[in-house]
C-alpha cells in the first residue's frame, strides 16, 4: 500500500499543480511526510526509491523519464528535518 502511495506521489507531484504547490509549502522532508500522512499518502524514503525504480522501468519515452526524474529531484530537494 505504501508503495502505491509513493507511486501516487510521483504522479501527483509532476501532474497536479495544486498538489505540488502544497508540497512546496513544506520547509523540510519531515513536514512533507507529515503532510503526506495527513493525506493518507504515507511512505518511507526506501519505498519512494522502490516506487521510483518501478515507474522508471516502465517509461517508454525520454519525456516520461524526464518527468519522473523531476519527481525524484523534487523529493530529494527537501532537506532532512
Amino acid at each position: 500500500m505504501a508503495l502505491n502511495n509513493a507511486i501516487l506521489f510521483i504522479r501527483n507531484i509532476t501532474g497536479d499543480a495544486d498538489f505540488r504547490k502544497t508540497c512546496f509549502s513544506c520547509k523540510n522532508k519531515k513536514e512533507l511526510h507529515e503532510l503526506l500522512d495527513r493525506s493518507d499518502m504515507s511512505f518511507t524514503p526506501d519505498e519512494f526509491s522502490a516506487a521510483f525504480d518501478m515507474v522508471h522501468v516502465k517509461c517508454q519515452t525520454t519525456d516520461e523519464v524526464d518527468l519522473i526524474k523531476q519527481a525524484e529531484a523534487i523529493y530529494y530537494l527537501f532537506p532532512a528535518g
